[in-house]
Formats: C-alpha cells, structure tokens, sequence
C-alpha cells in the first residue's frame, strides 16, 4: 500500500468551466462542424440567390474590420467568387460565397468566444465567484447574441464588461 499523499498540490488547480464556458465550446464545435448550405436550382434561380448571399456577406466584412478580425480566407473565397461571377461561372460563384459565409461565422464565433472565454477565466481568477457573477448577465447575453449570429452586438456587450471590469480594477489599483 502507498501512503495517502498529504502535501497539497505545487499548482493550483485550473478553475473549473462555467455553464457559459462549456456553451460557448458547444457553439463553437457546432459552427465548425456545420455543413455548408450551398442553393441549387436551375441558373436563373443561382442569378438571384447571388445578389442575397452577396449582401448577407458584406455587413460581416465591415464587421469583421470594426472588430479588428482577420478573415483571410473568406475574403480570398469572395475574390473567387467575384472572379467565377465574372466568368458567368454562376454554381461556382454560389458555391464560393455560401462557403465565405460560413467560413466568416466560424470565424466570428471562434473569435468572440473565445475573448468571452477567456475574460470568465481571468475574472474567475482574480475576483472569484462574486466578480464571476458581476459579469455573467452581459456575457450571457453575448453569447446568446452570438448563436443568433448578431456579432456586433456581441461583441458590444464584451467590451462592455471588460471595460467596466478595467475600470473598477483601475479605481481599486489607484486607491
């Protein structure tokens, strides 16, 4: 038989996932596992779902760019998909921009979340459940903003608690 080991750990021990943590990582694993949704029908129907894919793309650029988001491959997918419009390549130019779409939701959501994730971790850390529960009700609804894919104002509501987290540690670091 081994002796019970009675020293405490040299680390402390990582504190564990919120709910809101864990529904974050569920998020984020479904947007990387979801299909894309590319239409199809005959080319008549493709000219006129292009236009629609089109401008659900564009809010998101400007947003990504607000947001200070590198979205790389979706803007690469858009150039492709500009270029097959070009060429009346129409199932392709659909193809590219559906992919663009979910390519910049992914993004977003990986993004997003995991500043989420990581601002519950350093105020878990250093304010402990009370600090926890100060900022719980704006990121909640953050992420509930997040699953609706209104990334703005998800982000908002971020820099909201962090900001209001800063400026109470501020006030606390001058006294």
């Amino acid at each position: 038989n081994l002796p019970a080991a009675t020293a405490a750990p040299a680390v402390p021990p990582r504190p564990s996932r919120t709910p809101l943590q864990n529904r974050i990582d569920q998020m984020r694993r479904a947007q990387r596992d979801q299909d894309v949704d590319v239409p199809t029908g005959d080319r008549k129907l493709l000219y006129r779902e292009l236009p629609k894919l089109v401008n659900d793309v564009k809010p998101l650029l400007v947003s990504s760019k607000r947001i200070g988001l590198e979205i790389d491959e979706g803007k690469r997918l858009i150039n492709d998909a500009i270029q097959a419009g070009k060429g009346r390549d129409i199932e392709r130019a659909v193809g590219l921009i559906a992919r663009a779409r979910r390519s910049l939701d992914v993004a977003f959501v990986d993004y997003i979340g995991s500043r989420i994730d990581t601002f519950l971790e350093e105020i878990q850390r250093a304010k402990g459940d009370a600090g926890l529960q100060a900022v719980l009700p704006r990121l909640q609804e953050a992420v509930t903003r997040l699953e609706k894919s209104e990334y703005e104002g998800a982000w908002s509501l971020y820099e909201g608690a962090l900001t209001g987290f800063q400026s109470e540690a501020k006030d606390y670091h001058e006294a």
